[in-house]
């Protein structure tokens, strides 16, 4: 799975901007994982991932990939969540405007593992919105929530049937 997730990033990394229909970029920031049953556990993860996205041209929407990474240690045991997000971007602001808004939504994929369990692969749904400032490159600060669903058969989380996650990331877009 990793050899995937490899290729993802190469391939976030080779889209250049073309003409501005074409761009990419790097976030980092945290999230806060929440799981849990009648008490919900929640941990801070610190998180980075890249992003491309497709602008369609004069239209306020953009096609947006991701690909993240997440990790946590405690207790000599280190959990990660490598994940790929696919969403519609819609932005707000005018666009010849320096400061926009935007929101996006779109399914998940990821891989969580956890000390020595094998690795586990979920499903999920995303939203996010966020702020960005363009003066040469786009800086953004963007937060999101995530929803992911479990399976019963879970080697991870095997009394759990939540897990959500909310995040607040930085990032620029090139």
């Amino acid at each position: 799975m990793k050899k995937y997730m490899l290729v993802v990033i190469f391939l976030l990394l080779a889209t250049l901007p073309l003409n501005g229909l074409v761009s990419s970029g790097i976030k980092a920031g945290v999230d806060m994982q929440m799981f849990g049953n009648d008490e919900t556990e929640t941990q801070w993860w610190p998180s980075f991932g890249l992003i491309a996205e497709f602008n369609l041209p004069v239209l306020p929407i953009a096609f947006r990939g991701e690909a993240g990474y997440a990790w946590h240690s405690e207790n000599d045991t280190t959990s990660s969540d490598m994940n790929i997000i696919i969403s519609a971007k819609y932005s707000i602001s005018p666009p010849l405007s320096p400061l926009g808004f935007y929101l996006g939504a779109g399914p998940g994929f990821h891989i969580l593992k956890t000390g020595d369990l094998e690795s586990e692969s979920y499903f999920g749904v995303h939203i996010y919105t966020g702020l960005n400032l363009r003066m040469g490159v786009n800086l953004f600060v963007e937060g999101g929530y995530g929803y992911i669903f479990l399976k019963e058969d879970s080697d991870i989380f095997p009394d759990l049937n939540t897990w959500n996650q909310l995040n607040l990331k930085l990032g620029v877009m090139l």
